[in-house]
C-alpha cells in the first residue's frame, strides 16, 4: 500500500472514496479535502444559505402562482389606474385613483415594459412579497436566530386568509412589505446606533405610506425606536450627561422625521400635490362610515378572520410574553407597533377583509419565535430560564400538531385558489369575446368594470377606473353625471357588471336607451346601441336572438355528471315555440351529452324589465367524460323534422381534479 493511502486509512475514520489515493494523479484526495471544506461551510452558514434557498423557492412559486383571470373589482380598479396610466394618463388629474400614486406607478411601468395583462400587473406585487419575505425572515431573526426566520417567512405566506391577497394587485400586502422592511431598519439602527439604518426605516415607511394610508400607524415607529435606543446599555442618560443625551435624541427624532417626509414631499411635487391629496385623503376622510358601534363592528370583524387562525394567534401571544422576557427593549418596538396596528384598524372605516391580512406580519414573526424555542426545548438545547417542561410549554406543544393541521387546510385552500387564477371565467371570457366582435378598436366603452373593456382592447373614460361604493356614497359619481357623460361621450357599448351600477337611475336609463345584446345574469349585461350591431350569429331562427348562458357542473352520481344550464334568448314576437336540440361536443366534434325539447315563450315567460326569456335544461354527459373544454351545440328542429339553424354554446369548462398534480407539473414543465 503506499505512503499516501496509508495516511488516508490509518485513523480507520475515511471513507472509502479516500482509498482512491492509491492512484498517482492524487486528485480523489483533493476532491476528498474540497468536499470537507463545503460541508464545512454549509455547516457554519447553514442559516443563510437556508434562507436564501427558501426566499428563491418563494419567488419560484409567486411566479408560477400568476394567472390572468380570477380578478375582484377592486383588484381591477388597480389595475385598470395602472393601464391608463401607462398609456400616458395623468394619475388623479386624469384617471380616478383613491389610492397614494406608488403601487399604481409601478402597476404602471411593468405594464408598460411587459406588456398589459392581468399577470403582468401581479407581477409588481411579487417585487413587494419578495421585500416582505426578506425583511420578516431577519426581523425573526434579530429576535431569535435563523430557525425563527426560516419560520417566520414561511408561516406568513401560508394562510389563506394573506395568500389571495398576496397574489392579487392589492395595496394592503404591499404596504406592509414595506413596513416590515421600516422595522427591520429600526432594529438594525437600535442595535448599532447607524443612523443610515434610520434613513433608510424612514424611506420604507415612506414607501409604505405612499402604498397604503394604513401605513399611519407606523409613523411614531422610527421615533420609537429612537427612544428605546436611548435606553439602551451605554447610550442612558446618566452615561453620556443629560444635555449630549437630549441632543442625541433631538438630532435622531429629527433625522427619522425628515426621512419620511422629504421623500413624500419630494414624490407628490413630482406630480400634482393638491390632485393627490384631493383623491387619497380628503376622499378618504369623506368615504369613512359614521356610526356609533363602528369599532365594535371592527372589531368583531378582526375575530371572525382571526378564528380561523387561532392556534397562530396563541402561539404569537405566547411568543410576545417569551420575547419580552428575553428581548425587552426590541420586542417593545415589535409588539408596541402591532398595537398601534390593531387600534388603527379597529378605527378604520369601513373595514375590509383585505385590511386585516395587515395583522398575519407581527402574527407570523411572534409566533416562529415562540415554535423555535419549542423546537429547541425539544431537541435538548437549553433555553434561557427554562428548565423543565411548564404547564404553558404543555398547552404550546399541544397547539403545534392543530397549528399544522390548519396549515395544511390553508395549503388546500392556497391550491384552489391557484386554480382560479389559470381558470377562465366564462362570463367575463365571453363578455370580452362579444365586445370584440361587436365594437371596433377604437370605439369606448363605458362599464362599472373596467378591466372588461380594456381587456377587450378598448377605450373606457380614464376617470372611471374606480367605480366604487364609496365613490357612488360620498356623490363624487351620481347617476346624473353618468347619464350626462353617456350622451356626451356617446360609447358603443356599456357594460352593467357590477352591482355597482345595477338598478340605478342610470341603468333604468341605458335599458331605455340602449339594447340589450348580451347577458348571463341579470347582474352580468352588455348593452349596444341597437339590435342591429349584433351579429348574424346571435340570430336564431327569425324569432330569437341568443343573449348567453350560463351553467353549473353537478355532482356526479352513479358516475354520471350533470351539466345545469340557461340560455338566455330575446324573443323578436310576442309569443312563439321552437323544437330545439342541446349537444355537449368535445374539441374533436363528439357528442359526450344530449338533452332535447321544446322551447316556448309568451308574457308571461318574458322578463319585461331586461326583455330576455330564461331556457333552463339538464344534460347527462356520457360516462367517464374527461375535464377539458367544450361547446354546446343548439340546434333548431323544424315541424318536418330537418335541422334548422344551429348556434355553439361555449366554452363550457369541466373542472380537473388533478390539483397538485398538475401544479408540479406546470412548474417542472
Amino acid at each position: 500500500m503506499s505512503i499516501a493511502a496509508q495516511k488516508c486509512n490509518g485513523s480507520g475514520s475515511k471513507t472509502a472514496s479516500c482509498r482512491l489515493a492509491d492512484f498517482p494523479s492524487q486528485k480523489p484526495a483533493a476532491a476528498c479535502g474540497y468536499s470537507s471544506s463545503v460541508l464545512a461551510v454549509i455547516r457554519r452558514h447553514w442559516g443563510p444559505l437556508s434562507f436564501s434557498a427558501l426566499t428563491l423557492a418563494f419567488l419560484a412559486s409567486r411566479l408560477l402562482a400568476l394567472g390572468d383571470f380570477n380578478w375582484t373589482h377592486d383588484e381591477g380598479a388597480y389595475i385598470s389606474a395602472g393601464w391608463m396610466v401607462s398609456k400616458g394618463y395623468r394619475l388623479y388629474e386624469e384617471t380616478m385613483c383613491s389610492s397614494p400614486p406608488l403601487l399604481i406607478h409601478l402597476l404602471a411601468f411593468f405594464l408598460s415594459v411587459f406588456g398589459r395583462s392581468i399577470s403582468v400587473a401581479r407581477a409588481a406585487i411579487v417585487v413587494y412579497c419578495v421585500i416582505g419575505f426578506i425583511c420578516v425572515g431577519l426581523i425573526a431573526k434579530e429576535m431569535d436566530g435563523w430557525p425563527a426566520a426560516i419560520l417566520a417567512s414561511a408561516i406568513l405566506f401560508i394562510p389563506s386568509e394573506i395568500f389571495s391577497y398576496s397574489l392579487r394587485a392589492f395595496s394592503t400586502v404591499p404596504a406592509m412589505c414595506l413596513v416590515a422592511g421600516a422595522i427591520l431598519a429600526e432594529i438594525r439602527y437600535f442595535r448599532t446606533g447607524s443612523r443610515t439604518w434610520l434613513v433608510l426605516a424612514g424611506v420604507m415607511t415612506a414607501g409604505g405610506l405612499l402604498t397604503k394610508l394604513l401605513v399611519m400607524f407606523a409613523i411614531p415607529m422610527p421615533i420609537m425606536a429612537v427612544l428605546l435606543r436611548h435606553l439602551w446599555r451605554g447610550h442612558r442618560r446618566r452615561d453620556l450627561g443629560e444635555k449630549l443625551w437630549l441632543r442625541e435624541i433631538a438630532i435622531d427624532s429629527l433625522v427619522a422625521l425628515l426621512s419620511i417626509v422629504l421623500p413624500i414631499a419630494i414624490y407628490l411635487l413630482a406630480m400634482n400635490p393638491q390632485a393627490a391629496i384631493e383623491n387619497t385623503i380628503q376622499f378618504q376622510l369623506e368615504g369613512r362610515t359614521q356610526h356609533g358601534l363602528w369599532i365594535v363592528d371592527n372589531l368583531w370583524e378582526m375575530l371572525k378572520i382571526m378564528r380561523d387562525q387561532l392556534p397562530l394567534v396563541i402561539l404569537a401571544a405566547i411568543g410576545a410574553a417569551r420575547l419580552y422576557r428575553i428581548r425587552p427593549l426590541r420586542s417593545m418596538l415589535l409588539i408596541g407597533g402591532s398595537l398601534a396596528l390593531v387600534a388603527f384598524l379597529l378605527n378604520h372605516s369601513p373595514l375590509y377583509d383585505h385590511h386585516v391580512t395587515a395583522v398575519f406580519f407581527p402574527l407570523a414573526i411572534l409566533a416562529a419565535v415562540e415554535i423555535s424555542a419549542i423546537a429547541r426545548h425539544l431537541l435538548g438545547i437549553r433555553v434561557p430560564g427554562i428548565q423543565q417542561l411548564t404547564r404553558t410549554q404543555i398547552v404550546e406543544i399541544a397547539i403545534l400538531p392543530i397549528f399544522a393541521l390548519s396549515l395544511v387546510v390553508s395549503l388546500n385552500s392556497n391550491r384552489l385558489e391557484w386554480m382560479k387564477f389559470h381558470t377562465p371565467d366564462e362570463s367575463e371570457l365571453s363578455a370580452i369575446q362579444f365586445l370584440q366582435r361587436t365594437t371596433q378598436p377604437g370605439d369606448l366603452v363605458v362599464s362599472d368594470e373596467p378591466l372588461l373593456p380594456l381587456l377587450a382592447e378598448r377605450k373606457i373614460v380614464p376617470m372611471l377606473t374606480e367605480v366604487s361604493w364609496k365613490r357612488l356614497r360620498v356623490g363624487d359619481l351620481s347617476p346624473e353625471e353618468m347619464i350626462e357623460l353617456t350622451e356626451r361621450r356617446h360609447p358603443a357599448a356599456v357594460v352593467i357588471w357590477k352591482e355597482r351600477f345595477e338598478n340605478t337611475v342610470y341603468d333604468h336609463w341605458v335599458r331605455r336607451h340602449y339594447s340589450l345584446a348580451h347577458l348571463d345574469s341579470s347582474s352580468h349585461r352588455v348593452y349596444l346601441e341597437s339590435t342591429a350591431d349584433i351579429p348574424d350569429d346571435y340570430h336564431f331562427t327569425e324569432e330569437l336572438i341568443l343573449l348567453g348562458y350560463n351553467y353549473e357542473v353537478g355532482d356526479a352520481v352513479a358516475n354520471i355528471h350533470r351539466l345545469e344550464f340557461t340560455v338566455f334568448w330575446r324573443p323578436l314576437t310576442p309569443s312563439g315555440m321552437a323544437q330545439l336540440r342541446f349537444e355537449l361536443i368535445d374539441s374533436s366534434n363528439h357528442v359526450v351529452g344530449t338533452c332535447s325539447g321544446a322551447f316556448q315563450w309568451d308574457d308571461e315567460t318574458k322578463n319585461d324589465e331586461f326583455d330576455f326569456v330564461p331556457d333552463h335544461r339538464v344534460l347527462d354527459m356520457v360516462p367517464g367524460t374527461p375535464p377539458g373544454q367544450y361547446h354546446i351545440c343548439v340546434t333548431h328542429l323544424a315541424e318536418n323534422g330537418q335541422v334548422g339553424d344551429r348556434v355553439l354554446i361555449g366554452p363550457i369548462e369541466l373542472p380537473s381534479n388533478a390539483g397538485w398534480i398538475e401544479f408540479v407539473w406546470r412548474f417542472w414543465g
